[in-house]
């Protein structure tokens, strides 16, 4: 385990709780811009607010858990010297929910903004 390795795991563990922050606000029905929008647009823009964030609410909150727990699996996993296998699942589990979520979103622009 280096300094490295930790940082980084926290750096994800810091992202995924960003996220679920940002899932909690569009639960009150407030757009957190800078991770749900592109740059220098604002929410105004939507056509539809509630239909972009009923169409991307779950996916955002699935991010976020996923990207907290595996972060927290890589985070103990580096620090007790543990297994390869079990960095290896977390990982492929966190690139699979950005991908999926990466495309949901790209959908969901398209359709509402």
């Amino acid at each position: 385990m280096s300094d490295m390795s930790v940082f980084l795991d926290m750096i994800i563990i810091g992202g995924g709780v960003y996220m679920l922050y940002g899932a909690l606000a569009l639960r009150k029905g407030e757009i957190v811009a800078n991770i749900l929008l592109p740059r220098n647009v604002s929410a105004d823009r939507l056509k539809d607010k509630e239909g972009f964030i009923k169409a991307i609410f779950m996916k955002l909150l699935v991010l976020s858990i996923v990207t907290v727990l595996a972060g927290a699996a890589i985070l103990i996993n580096d620090m007790v010297d543990g297994f390869v296998w079990i960095n290896a699942v977390a990982y492929v589990a966190f690139f699979a929910a950005i991908i999926v979520y990466g495309v949901a979103i790209k959908k969901a622009h398209k359709e509402f903004l």
